[in-house]
């Protein structure tokens, strides 16, 4: 397989609370695991975000793909749709009781799977550990992002040197869309199971503030070329005679919460009214290789 001098290595972080092992015989009296999750609510960093810290850790892109200002930016506020961080949002929006015990086990089944399965069963230390999630979720909620961000695959035309940049095809524009799923969590395992998890949907919509059209995308000639040399030397990306594979990342702000719908193929999801803030589109499914970008915040 040819080496790609593009796209760069990177391995996804591990749980935070999987560099704790909890033993399977802990005692009433032992404290150790509530040490351990005290400590873990203390820290300021604790989110499960991973995917954008993950990045501002590795190689960042070649030269040559867009750097603002020549530097790499640092990471955004926006969090990946997983649904640890939805769990976080729910509380945000004070869809959830504190006081409710299953709200908070529940929290930990979608954010700590860990914790869960391994001391779940020790109620004098679970009844700890609900005590310490209520005041981090009371102390932390108003931090938990309301800012998303998810990525697509697209399909794009050929570089429209008149216009400077490419067209999306049919079956990936974006027209006058008015409502937009933004995750795709319903076959990912949570907690070593898939099925329904009370009060929690797995994925999230957006009703829009208005209409989005996403058809064409600027890049840069420069960029452009160095996408079709990225294509030509990447074994694992399809280019067909529809047009070449990129990826869309787009950043959204949920406002308030308008309904919980059940759904055959898309299964339990929040409807939020919100908008889109801005699109993003990239060379590569790890989202290193900018190639352009829109701010439609600008646009208002």
């Amino acid at each position: 397989m040819k080496k790609n001098p593009f796209l760069f290595c990177f391995s996804l972080l591990l749980l935070l609370l999987s560099t704790f092992h909890f033993s399977t015989h802990v005692q009433a009296d032992d404290m150790s695991a509530y040490d351990s999750l005290e400590e873990m609510m203390e820290q300021d960093d604790v989110k499960m975000e991973g995917f954008e810290e993950e990045k501002t850790e590795k190689q960042g892109p070649k030269k040559g793909f867009l750097e603002e200002g020549g530097i790499l930016k640092t990471p955004t506020p926006y969090v990946e749709t997983t649904l640890p961080n939805l769990a976080k949002m729910y509380w945000r929006f004070n869809l959830l009781d504190i006081e409710n015990d299953e709200d908070i086990d529940n929290f930990l089944f979608c954010t700590e799977c860990e914790t869960y399965t391994e001391l779940r069963n020790h109620d004098f230390v679970w009844e700890g550990i609900r005590s310490r999630i209520r005041q981090y979720i009371e102390d932390n909620k108003s931090t938990f992002s309301n800012r998303l961000y998810f990525s697509t695959p697209i399909i794009l035309e050929r570089y429209d040197f008149e216009r400077k940049g490419f067209a999306l095809s049919e079956k990936s524009k974006f027209e006058a869309v008015k409502k937009i799923m933004l995750s795709d969590n319903l076959g990912n395992e949570q907690c070593y199971t898939r099925y329904h998890i009370k009060n929690y949907p797995h994925n999230v919509a957006l009703t829009l503030k208005r209409p989005v059209y996403i058809n064409f995308i600027k890049v840069d000639e420069d960029v452009a070329k160095m996408y079709m040399e990225y294509l030509h030397n990447e074994t694992d990306v399809s280019v067909g005679y529809e047009g070449r594979v990129a990826y869309l990342k787009i950043n959204a702000t949920a406002l308030y919460h308008m309904d919980t719908v059940m759904d055959p193929n898309f299964g339990d999801y929040a409807v939020f009214f919100g908008t889109i803030d801005s699109y993003e589109l990239y060379a590569d499914r790890g989202l290193f290789l900018k190639m352009g970008k829109r701010n439609l915040l600008l646009d208002d």
